[in-house]
């Protein structure tokens, strides 16, 4: 028994040997037909051919390939030469006719010869599994103009039942993960409504509509929220309720539906408000959103149930406003989708959401309500690629899904639960 392992041990050692360039005392010899790929085209394959040759004076039979690399399989029948090699095959003693075979592979993707794990080589064994060869000729392939993975998407919520922003993953299938508290925002008392993040993810800014506050938030890189201070420059003496960032990061817009006004304030570089001032003349303002270029601005005017179109000055000011997209019934927030070519307006009251087409004017069109089952539907975003609406429901504790087909309109939505604890607002980052 001794010696039995003593030979193992030392055949154990000789497959090891064939990674470190030396080749003698080996079962087999394995060496490139022709020349190895190195690269393959994303979603693509290609094609690697190695002569086994058997390394000894005795016939061989039911030699096999015991491992091989992530990615690569071994084509055993109908290959391209005739001497393909199959699951099992029978070699010749070295120097005779049939001592060899070419072995097929078949590379689906990246091959690293770096990788120091022999069982993610290639190596070639008689029947017994311990006499093994691998190649000095590692295969080693890239592949070339990889579509970058699509960047994980991450939802935030402002709860309003216990003043807390949750956070969760969402897949490109529009499921919700588990959620997790990014933070506290706030006292027992506050009503926690608009959110909103700068460009740069640094700062997420959310308004309390009951206690006239407005907070900004460092934002951790793991997501999470840093200090949380009430801003200044406030110009409201009630009710700050939807809140918006422009791109640049450098003002907000807010609504305040006790002062009927929507207010642009620009930022310091700290993220606290600077100077407000206040545009009057609207009725019960809601949610507000900017168009995605961020030159028109939107908001839910439920007074007079229809959405307020501003044009946004190169200054960061507001122009003169005009009421669009009528008939609705006390809009409540609103979402435009990243082509620009649809709003998604909620209506707690009639518990439905409405779907509006966007003129190039950026007036609003063709509202439809969509037939979906919703209870008092609050807060409204969509994902990055314009393919997921997600609503919010305070009294049910839930955020639904959506699907947006091509025309605009809602397919069947589903609800994930996920612990939140009275959504209200409700936005997505990508990271």
């Amino acid at each position: 028994m001794e010696i039995k392992r003593l030979i193992q041990k030392s055949m154990f050692f000789l497959t090891i040997f064939a990674l470190n360039g030396v080749c003698w005392a080996l079962p087999f010899t394995i060496t490139p037909r022709i020349s190895l790929p190195t690269s393959i085209p994303a979603g693509g394959s290609a094609t690697a051919y190695y002569l086994v040759i058997n390394n000894t004076v005795s016939q061989r039979n039911n030699n096999y390939v015991k491992w091989l690399p992530p990615n690569v399989t071994q084509v055993t029948s109908g290959g391209t030469f005739s001497d393909t090699c199959g699951s099992t095959f029978n070699l010749t003693p070295r120097g005779q006719p049939g001592d060899g075979c070419t072995l097929q592979l078949n590379i689906t993707g990246p091959v690293s010869s770096s990788i120091t794990n022999q069982h993610l080589h290639l190596f070639v064994c008689f029947p017994d599994g311990i006499a093994c060869a691998g190649t000095n000729s590692p295969l080693n392939v890239t592949v070339s103009g990889a579509t970058p993975p699509t960047p994980q998407e991450i939802m935030y919520t402002s709860n309003s039942s216990n003043h807390t922003i949750r956070f969760a993953p969402v897949s490109a299938a529009g499921v919700i993960g588990p959620t997790t508290i990014a933070g506290s925002v706030g006292g027992t008392g506050d009503f926690l409504l608009g959110i909103s993040f700068n460009p740069m993810r640094t700062v997420l800014y959310i308004s309390d509509s009951l206690n006239s506050n407005l907070f900004y938030c460092g934002v951790n890189a793991d997501g999470t929220l840093n200090t949380c201070l009430i801003t200044g420059g406030s110009p409201y003496t009630d009710q700050a309720d939807g809140i918006v960032i422009n791109q640049q990061g450098t003002f907000a817009y807010v609504t305040s539906s006790i002062n009927n006004t929507v207010s642009y304030c620009s930022l310091n570089p700290n993220g606290s408000f600077n100077v407000c001032t206040n545009v009057g003349g609207l009725n019960n303002p809601a949610g507000l959103t900017l168009s995605p270029d961020g030159s028109k601005l939107y908001i839910a005017n439920s007074g007079t149930n229809s959405i307020v179109l501003c044009p946004v000055n190169n200054d960061g000011s507001i122009g003169t406003c005009s009421i669009t997209g009528t008939g609705l019934n006390q809009p409540g927030a609103i979402a435009i989708n990243p082509t620009n070519t649809f709003a998604y307006i909620t209506s707690s009251i009639s518990a439905n959401v409405i779907v509006c087409s966007i003129n190039t004017n950026g007036s609003l069109s063709a509202c439809t309500p969509q037939i979906q089952t919703f209870t008092q539907p609050f807060g409204i975003t969509t994902n990055s690629a314009g393919t997921f609406a997600f609503v919010t429901s305070v009294s049910l504790n839930l955020v639904w899904s959506c699907p947006i087909l091509a025309n605009g309109n809602f397919g069947t939505c589903f609800s994930s639960t996920s612990q939140f604890n009275g959504p209200a607002g409700v936005t997505i980052i990508s990271k």
